[in-house]
Formats: C-alpha cells, sequence, structure tokens
C-alpha cells in the first residue's frame, strides 16, 4: 500500500468518526400562537443535519472515485478492481442523495385531526385518537409516540414547530396516552410554554 493510500484511508476514516460529532442538537421552540382548529402545522428538522450529513458522504465518494481515476488512468489495475472502488463512491453518492432529499422533504403536519410523518418516499398517519402511548427519551431528545395498533414513530425535540406540536397534543391526546409517561407530558408542558428564541 502505497503512502498516498494510507492518507487517504486516514482522512477517510477522520471524516466518517468526526461527522457526526459536528452535528450538535439545538433546542428551536416555535412561534408562541397556536392554532387548534383547522390549518396544517408544517414541522421540519433542521436542515443542518441532512446538508451535514451528506456533505460527510460526498467526501469518502469523491476520495473513493479519485482513487478510481488514478487506477484506471495509470493503467495499474483492472476492471474488476476499478469497480470495486467505484461501487462503494455510487453507494455514498446515493446516500447523499437521499439526505439531501431528506433535508428538504422530511418533516411532520399536524392537524386537528392527527399528524403524518412524512418522509423522503413515504408518509406516515396517525390520527390523535389512534396514539396508545407518548414517551420521551431524554437522552436522545425525542418522542416515541406508540398507536393502538403497534406501529410508533419518534418526533425530535429540535424539529421547528415542537412548541405549536406540542401545546396541540397536550389538548388533543387521549388522557391515557399522556398518563402513559409523566416525562413526557412535563417536556410537552415545558415546550408549549416555551417562547420562541
Amino acid at each position: 500500500m502505497t503512502t498516498s493510500s494510507i492518507l487517504t484511508l486516514c482522512v477517510l476514516a477522520l471524516v466518517l468518526l468526526l461527522g457526526p460529532q459536528l452535528l450538535r442538537k439545538v433546542r428551536v421552540p416555535a412561534r408562541k400562537h397556536v392554532p387548534l382548529h383547522g390549518g396544517v402545522l408544517r414541522m421540519r428538522a433542521p436542515r443542518r443535519y441532512g446538508i451535514a450529513l451528506a456533505i460527510c458522504a460526498l467526501v469518502p465518494a469523491g476520495v473513493l472515485l479519485g482513487m478510481a481515476i488514478r487506477l484506471w488512468r495509470d493503467g495499474r489495475a483492472g476492471p474488476l478492481e476499478i469497480a470495486a472502488v467505484c461501487v462503494p463512491a455510487l453507494a455514498a453518492i446515493a446516500v447523499a442523495a437521499h439526505q439531501l432529499a431528506a433535508a428538504f422533504r422530511q418533516g411532520f403536519l399536524v392537524d386537528e385531526f392527527g399528524f403524518a410523518r412524512v418522509g423522503v418516499l413515504r408518509r406516515q398517519r396517525l390520527r390523535w385518537g389512534d396514539v396508545a402511548a407518548v414517551k420521551y427519551n431524554h437522552v436522545n431528545q425525542w418522542f416515541f409516540v406508540t398507536a393502538a395498533d403497534g406501529s410508533h414513530l419518534w418526533i425530535p425535540v429540535d424539529t421547528h414547530g415542537i412548541a405549536d406540536f406540542a401545546a396541540i397534543a397536550l389538548v388533543r391526546l387521549p388522557p391515557a396516552a399522556l398518563r402513559a409517561d409523566d416525562l413526557a407530558r412535563e417536556a410537552l408542558e415545558e415546550l408549549a410554554a416555551s417562547d420562541p428564541i
């Protein structure tokens, strides 16, 4: 293995290990008023996470594609060796594309009847009355919502609009779902009472 290959692998390892550390959670409450009737509240995660993850995926992709081009140009590798370098690079590009799409599309829609998690390719809808339990994970700072049919979804606290969601949830969720976890109810009350930054 040449010195440049070792250096490339070290840079790649640093990007993969330190990239997620650059992302930090920031609590962002929404506006103070809460639309309890009519209209739809659109919530989304901060875009910087998806964009940073896309960049973290593009760096190794660029390194791998650079290695493939150099191997091809120097004639030191055959088609199988070049393909073995290009396949992970294309996978990293696909991950970057997914993260960029998620940064601009992913989020939640909330109305008086329920809420939906909007993903890159699919949407999961849950009616307020179908929520069996809401629990709060204070380590990861998200709400874990479980439906009566056993399906579940996570709502991160750093989602833009979380204060409005909390106020609506306190009014719309079944009392049994709010009693499932006192910590979740307290977190919802604290978010609903928070002022915008």
